[in-house]
């Protein structure tokens, strides 16, 4: 009996979490057995093409999954600070693409955020959520860094500035992604890691 009571507890508890809409994501959820090899055709650019972020291109130190949305206020917040990252790292050969993943955001509600924002990397838009599951990614705004062999090396938080939902930092004091991607532009090591992410759960 005592087992079976603990059992209902823990179902209790999952749908608990499960239910919540904006929230910061436990670390724990964010290990690497999250990370498997999906079938990226339902993945496409925001014209309907399909793409596959993660294809080995010659020359790529690396790529880079930032999962947006466009009614997030943390996701729209940090428009700024992808910018930034953009047009640092873009020209030091790792690509990046911001990634749709609510099924209901269509290309033309994407093209209009993108535009609003004025965006200058690629957008992609993942309504079957085939690279959030890729990416183990659940959270908006979440980053992702691949290195070109497909090993993810990141997942989480581009810096501290949210430190949960509505309650932010006058200013970042830790550069999360960008200190991952200062050792990938340098070819250098990087030893696989997460941080938990603050912003709105993507819609399953």
């Amino acid at each position: 009996m005592k087992s079976m009571w603990i059992e209902w507890c823990m179902v209790l508890l999952g749908l608990m979490v499960g239910t919540s809409g904006c929230a910061g994501k436990p670390a724990a959820s964010k290990s690497a057995a999250v990370v498997k090899a999906v079938d990226v055709s339902a993945v496409t650019d925001l014209d309907g093409r399909a793409v596959d972020p993660l294809a080995v291109v010659k020359d790529r130190r690396g790529t880079v999954l930032l999962f947006i949305t466009n009614d997030c206020p943390i996701s729209n917040g940090y428009a700024p600070e992808i910018h930034r990252l953009c047009e640092a790292y873009m020209k030091q050969g790792i690509a990046f693409y911001l990634v749709y993943s609510d099924p209901s955001v269509g290309a033309a509600q994407a093209k209009k955020h993108y535009a609003d924002y004025g965006y200058n990397c690629m957008a992609l838009l993942d309504p079957k959520h085939e690279l959030a599951r890729r990416a183990g990614a659940t959270i908006t705004p979440e980053a992702a860094v691949f290195e070109p062999g497909g090993e993810r090396v990141y997942l989480g938080r581009i810096n501290d500035l949210y430190v949960d939902f509505g309650k932010a930092k006058f200013k970042a004091t830790t550069n999360d992604l960008r200190d991952v991607l200062e050792l990938v532009a340098a070819g250098l090591p990087v030893t696989p890691r997460t941080t938990t992410a603050i912003g709105c759960n993507i819609p399953l």
